[in-house]
């Protein structure tokens, strides 16, 4: 038999929704899949090569083939009508889209369980030596490397409030402790308007010095491959983490009832507030525990508050030496609604000082 299917473009989906099929749903065994995703679809070619490299085999072809795209859109646009179609479709391109969780206000799955069983990603020896050179140059050889991100409205243009942008200048605090400990703190991400104007030897922001580099997306992809751990809020980028296995700490995480999925994790969640009081955990209704729509949250009379800088602080500073990372599970909490296979956790610190929000 043959079947066919498409990769998501964006940088998260990209990641995730590939190692999703190929590691948790794939049923190739007995067909051949002809996988075609258009070039102006891809978030980041070299990354897309990486994947397709990791995951091709004698029955699995990947291509920017117009011709086979053509195919598995319309078998797709035609499994909807007519049931039978969608044997002929492998669905990675919307795979976060099935089984949706509508009765707890989300039009999407992200209840994944493959990032325990995630192999180690093979990257070609070009890459490697073009990522070395820049290393060198920037004199990083030798130096540990933190990445750092936040989403922010302006990379999208948003118009509107979306709960998991915050400000940069949020992490000030620890990263000056980072570079006083030794450390190369590296802002990653694309932003259009600066919003924290910082000078040190040991701070890089990478989308702004290396803007009109032609391996910049390449060399994103080695920076979170081999830095020592990643700080980021709840974004498309921080599924790095999952595709090479990298400690990460999640910042103002959201909504409620989604844990992060990643294995070496621990995060400190948005605050939500109903009246202008702390709202306990338990206590949001069942219908809004995956809502990402802040119209449908102010329809509930509720809003989201972020951590401050002190949070984020204490989040980092008492986990990012350890080896066995500290913190709280939250999976056998009832609000937890995603993730409950997973092993990341709350910050202690957090969970001391907002115990009530939760109990």
């Amino acid at each position: 038999m043959i079947k066919f299917g498409s990769l998501r473009g964006s940088l998260g989906h990209l990641i995730l929704n590939t190692l999703r099929y190929f590691i948790e749903k794939k049923k190739t065994n007995n067909c051949f899949l002809f996988i075609s995703t258009p070039k102006s679809k891809i978030s980041n070619i070299f990354l897309y090569k990486i994947l397709c490299n990791n995951f091709s085999t004698k029955r699995i072809f990947f291509s920017h083939n117009i011709i086979i795209y053509f195919i598995y859109a319309l078998l797709f646009k035609l499994k909807n009508k007519i049931q039978i179609f969608s044997i002929f479709i492998c669905n990675i391109e919307w795979i976060h889209h099935e089984k949706p969780k509508k009765e707890y206000g989300s039009n999407y799955n992200f209840d994944e369980k493959f990032y325990s069983k995630v192999p180690k990603i093979f990257i070609p020896t070009e890459y490697e030596a073009i990522f070395k050179n820049w290393c060198n140059n920037k004199k990083f050889k030798k130096k540990k490397i933190v990445c750092f991100s936040s989403r922010d409205k302006y990379y999208h243009k948003e118009n509107y409030e979306d709960p998991r942008n915050s400000k940069f200048s949020d992490y000030k605090l620890i990263i000056k402790k980072l570079i006083k400990a030794g450390y190369v703190v590296v802002r990653m991400g694309y932003h259009k308007k600066n919003d924290f104007n910082f000078k040190d030897k040991n701070y890089f922001d990478f989308y702004e010095e290396e803007k009109h580099n032609k391996y910049l997306k390449l060399i994103e992809i080695l920076l979170f491959k081999n830095c020592e751990f990643i700080v980021s809020g709840p974004s498309g980028i921080d599924s790095y983490a999952a595709l090479f296995k990298k400690k990460i700490f999640i910042i103002n995480h959201f909504p409620a009832g989604r844990i992060p999925r990643y294995r070496n994790c621990v995060f400190i969640p948005q605050k939500y507030i109903k009246r202008g009081l702390q709202m306990n955990f338990n206590k949001i209704e069942k219908k809004i525990l995956l809502c990402e729509d802040t119209k449908i949250l102010k329809s509930y009379k509720l809003s989201v508050k972020k951590n401050s800088s002190r949070d984020i602080y204490d989040l980092i500073i008492k986990n990012y030496k350890n080896k066995k990372l500290l913190g709280k599970s939250l999976k056998n909490y009832n609000f937890v609604i995603e993730g409950k296979n997973s092993s990341s956790l709350l910050c202690n610190s957090w969970y001391k000082k907002n115990k009530n929000l939760l109990n």
